[in-house]
């Protein structure tokens, strides 16, 4: 009986050399995604808020919902439904400040008695949804975020939904925060304005090494604009990277310098284009771009102060006619 021998495959060379190629570009590829994670690549995922930022930290005073500006007296606080531009409007029956909404309903701090109350858009009689006396709410996401000053000033937050208690996040004696993608930022007054940051639920909490927030502090979309205290209260930012890296004057490229380093900023608000403040030599309003290198314009020839943005308009009030509000068209 003959001998059979089995006839071994012969792979072609191209293919040896193709996947060796491929191997290779993989393994660089691999590589250069590690070696660039100091580099953002898109933006944090956003929560819908219900304020601006910037409107917040200024008082709450404006916000824009189903094509309205609801806007509180700076007199009386009573809140009227106006016209995008206007200043005269229909009451809606609550008085307050530090305005937020989801478009259906309105949270709001009560003038009178501080507390945190919510009203339905249209119509109805408010209800009190936390009674202790609150500063800075923040609508955010399913939970509403407050300083609690009856608590001394600890940070909490209450779901939505009806029925809820609220939460404690910290217990530091904080006096402004923000929320940027799922990160709060806050000025800790136990820790000489330090900078500080934790999670949502208010776990991993640390310090930003390095900065002491000022006066001004608001996300607005990726970036935390926050006044410096070390360098005269010029407008710097931070961005928040999709690997929850922070980005900033310190670590990144030039056009990362001080967004406004003209002297000490007293209120602040951006949007995507262009950010609005108010100088303390002065006290007028001003606008640039986002970065340093952009041209300043002056937006009033009189003082003014608590900038809201809503409706398309720059809503500030005149520091000479006992806080009245003039709206400026961006």
């Amino acid at each position: 009986m003959a001998n059979t021998v089995k006839s071994k495959k012969v792979v072609p060379v191209r293919i040896i050399v193709l996947a060796a190629v491929l191997a290779v570009v993989v393994i660089i590829g691999a590589v250069t995604l590690f070696l660039g994670r100091d580099k953002p690549t898109q933006a944090v995922p956003l929560l819908a808020t219900g304020n601006r930022g910037g409107n917040l930290a200024g008082g709450g005073a404006a916000v824009e919902a189903n094509g309205s500006v609801y806007l509180a007296d700076a007199v009386s606080g009573e809140i009227l439904k106006v016209t995008p531009g206007q200043i005269g409007g229909t009451p809606i029956g609550a008085s307050g400040r530090y305005l937020n909404t989801d478009g259906a309903s309105l949270w709001y701090a009560d003038r009178a008695t501080g507390q945190l109350m919510k009203i339905d858009l249209n119509g109805g009689s408010p209800a009190v949804v936390v009674a202790s006396r609150v500063s800075r709410p923040l609508l955010a996401g399913d939970y509403i975020y407050y300083i609690d000053v009856d608590s001394n000033c600890a940070l909490s937050r209450i779901a939505v939904a009806d029925g809820s208690a609220p939460e404690l996040l910290s217990a530091a004696r904080v006096q402004q925060f923000a929320i940027v993608g799922r990160k709060i930022f806050y000025r800790d007054l136990n820790g000489a304005d330090c900078a500080s940051y934790m999670n949502l639920d208010g776990s991993a909490a640390k310090e930003l090494s390095g900065i002491r927030f000022g006066q001004v502090l608001f996300g607005q979309d990726n970036r935390l604009y926050y006044a410096n205290a070390d360098r005269d209260g010029a407008i710097d930012y931070l961005e928040l990277a999709s690997d929850n890296v922070f980005y900033g004057p310190a670590s990144n490229a030039a056009d990362n310098a001080a967004v406004v380093d003209t002297g000490t900023i007293t209120a602040a608000v951006a949007d995507g284009s262009h950010i609005y403040y108010v100088k303390a030599a002065d006290g007028c309003l001003y606008r640039r771009g986002l970065t340093a290198a952009a041209a300043e314009e002056r937006l009033t020839d009189f003082p003014v102060f608590g900038i809201q943005d809503a409706g398309g308009y720059i809503y500030v009030q005149s520091v000479a006619d006992g806080g009245a509000f003039s709206a400026v068209a961006k």
